[in-house]
């Protein structure tokens, strides 16, 4: 997170090379605004650190803890307009 509130803190959003789960690894790159051809290609992670995207975040509570999910990935340029840093009203939050 490199705004907001939550600035330094760290999501996590795990994607899998499994075909079946090669959807979400596109949508992730895309949401980088990285160029993914349509056939097979070669990943190079290295080259996308640094990149950034927007995502979308719920609020789950397990074990008592409440943990941030990413719910959707989006490049920075498709960005709500009057979006805020702001964490939700506690009766906003999804849980």
């Amino acid at each position: 997170v490199v705004t907001g509130q939550f600035k330094g803190r760290k999501v996590w959003h795990i994607t899998s090379l499994a075909a079946q789960s090669l959807w979400v690894l596109r949508a992730l790159l895309e949401a980088m605004e990285v160029p993914v051809p349509s056939g097979k290609f070669i990943l190079q992670p290295d080259a996308y650190k640094g990149r950034k995207l927007g995502l979308k975040l719920v609020h789950r509570v397990h074990d008592n803890k409440t943990k941030a999910k990413v719910e959707n990935v989006f490049p920075l340029s498709e960005a709500a307009i009057g979006a805020t840093d702001e964490a939700p009203a506690a009766d906003e939050e999804e849980t």
